[in-house]
Formats: C-alpha cells, sequence, structure tokens
C-alpha cells in the first residue's frame, strides 16, 4: 500500500489569522499565496480566515480548505462578464438611477459560484457555522451595511446562520457599479462592498478571544494589493482630481474615485510590520478579469514568490 505524502512546515509560521484586502482582479494573486502556504505546510493550520471585497471569496475559499492549485486553475473561469454581464450605456444609467447600481452581481455571479463551491466541496454553499464545524475554521467577511454606514463583519460567532454565498456578494458589490444586496437571513437591510471605507479590515482579528490584545494582535498577517511601491498612511492622505470639463468627464471622475476608495492603501504604520504588500503592475487593471495568460503568471509569481520572500525574512529577523 502507497504511503500517503503528509506536507511538513519548512518554514516557521507565526501567524494564526489571515486577512486579504479588496483588490480587483489582483486577488488572483492570492491564490498564489494560499499555493505558497501549502507547499510549505501550513496551509490547513491557521484557524482564521478573513477579506473584503475579493478578498472574501479567497478567504473563505481558503477556510474550506479548498486546493490552492485547483483555485488557480479555476480562477480562469472568473471572466468580466461573469460579473457584469452585457449590458451597457443606457442600461447601466437607469440601473443606477432605479437600483442604485449598474449590475446586478447575484444575476451570474451566484450561479458561477453555486457551481464553483458544488465542485470542490460538495455542496453549492454553507453557512459560517457550517464552515466551522465541517472545517475548525473561523471565516470572517466585511460588508458595509448602508443603513448604518458602517462596515460589518459577519462570522460564525455573530452570524452563525448567514450563507457564505449570499456574504460574498454582497461583500463583493462595489458601490455605484453593482446594485446593494439583501442578506436573507439578515432581514430587510442592505449592503455593499466594505472597500467603499474599509477595504483592508486588518483589526479583525485584534480581540483578545482571537489572541490579541484588544488592539493589536502579532499573529494576524494581512495580505495587500497596491500598484507602486509607496504605503500611504492615514495621516498623510491628500486628493487631487483634475476639474472635469463635461457631464461624462465628471461621472467618470465620481465613478473613479468610488472605485479608488475601494482600492485604498492606507494603513497605520505599525500595521506594516504585520503585512505583506504585493506590487502589481499598473498595467494590470484591477476591474478587467479578462487578463491575458501572461498578465496571470505575472500576478502568480507575485503571490508565490512574493509572500515567500516575505516570510523568509521574518524568519530571519
Amino acid at each position: 500500500m502507497r504511503k500517503k505524502h503528509v506536507k511538513k512546515r519548512s518554514v516557521q509560521f507565526p501567524y494564526d489569522n489571515i486577512i486579504f484586502e479588496g483588490g480587483g482582479v489582483h486577488g488572483l494573486a492570492y491564490f498564489a499565496c494560499l499555493q505558497h502556504l501549502d507547499d510549505v505546510g501550513v496551509y490547513k493550520t491557521i484557524k482564521r480566515w478573513g477579506g473584503s471585497s475579493v478578498g472574501t471569496f479567497v478567504a473563505a475559499c481558503a477556510s474550506c480548505h479548498i486546493s490552492p492549485q485547483l483555485l488557480l486553475s479555476d480562477s480562469v473561469t472568473l471572466r468580466t462578464e461573469t460579473f457584469m454581464g452585457n449590458r451597457r450605456g443606457l442600461t447601466a444609467i437607469y440601473n443606477v438611477l432605479c437600483h442604485w447600481g449598474a449590475y446586478d452581481l447575484s444575476a451570474r455571479f451566484r450561479p458561477w459560484l453555486h457551481s464553483f463551491f458544488e465542485r470542490h466541496i460538495g455542496v453549492p454553499t454553507l453557512t459560517f457555522g457550517e464552515i466551522t464545524r465541517r472545517f475548525g475554521t473561523d471565516l470572517h467577511i466585511t460588508v458595509l451595511d448602508i443603513t448604518t454606514m458602517k462596515p460589518l463583519v459577519l462570522s460564525s460567532c455573530t452570524t452563525p446562520a448567514v450563507d457564505m454565498v449570499d456574504a460574498i456578494i454582497a461583500a463583493m458589490s462595489v458601490a455605484i457599479m453593482f446594485r446593494p444586496q439583501k442578506i436573507p437571513s439578515l432581514g430587510d437591510g442592505l449592503y455593499i462592498d466594505a472597500g467603499f471605507n474599509d477595504n483592508m479590515p486588518l483589526y479583525t482579528f485584534d480581540a483578545t478571544d482571537h489572541g490579541g490584545d484588544g488592539a493589536y494582535n502579532s499573529r494576524t498577517l494581512g495580505i495587500r494589493s497596491i500598484q507602486d511601491t509607496s504605503v500611504y498612511f492615514a495621516d498623510q492622505i491628500h486628493y487631487t482630481v483634475p476639474p472635469p470639463q463635461t457631464f461624462v468627464d465628471y461621472l467618470s471622475h465620481m465613478f473613479s474615485l468610488i472605485i479608488e476608495s475601494g482600492q485604498q492603501r492606507y494603513a497605520q504604520p505599525r500595521d506594516a510590520a504585520r503585512t505583506y504588500f504585493m506590487v502589481i503592475p499598473h498595467a494590470i487593471n484591477s476591474l478587467d478579469f479578462n487578463v491575458s495568460d501572461r498578465d496571470r503568471e505575472t500576478m502568480r509569481l507575485i503571490g508565490y514568490e512574493g509572500l515567500k520572500t516575505f516570510l523568509r525574512v521574518k524568519n530571519e529577523d
């Protein structure tokens, strides 16, 4: 009988919790980060996973212990049309005015997610509580409650009956681009992508019951995507927008500002010590999932080799 190969830890891994930032298509690089964690034998030892926007999908996959190799291969089926469909122009404008979002993310993405999870875990979805009972992990997804305009963290502790697919769709519904979503188990409230004001909820696991001191948890690793080598801190932000010349320019500026707010790289200075910043080339548009094979390979290398180097340096400190 062939002996089953068991991966062994080849690095000291000082983290129990991992948080993924939003970042659109740049989130494909996060799958490569998971691949490295799997290769060094720590992937299934992580207790808690969390994120915002596209980071919530990655965190959900990791919480369900889906093979990173399969995630990388399956990601090629994620196309822009998976999220937006084919409607453009006046239809999109009408939807913004009447439904507060150009597209309904749930329309095409929900069937895709159900099919995806059915293939990999045998069921189309699970509640947060079921994830914990089945895999022993604790998934945290951050959404923005547009009633209170404050982030809301969904988890097995706070919202065990919430469906993870409902949560992922709400968490990825970028304001204006996608209409607000309801999460049926939470009532009639409306929720959108928390990236609008909280794209990197690194504080999620700072509580004492997650190993933190209430304000900071050195056992949490944040993984973020940026497109330059500058990390902006909260007290260094200055907005500059060129003056629009036409109404179309004005709409474009407003939409760009909303998208940018969902991609912010703001941090507290001490958080840099517990964060891996992936620098993604400017040529790779975060909103275009129809990326080339070359760009996919670039992001895979950035995610895999970059995290590998980050952890090696941490081990040498």
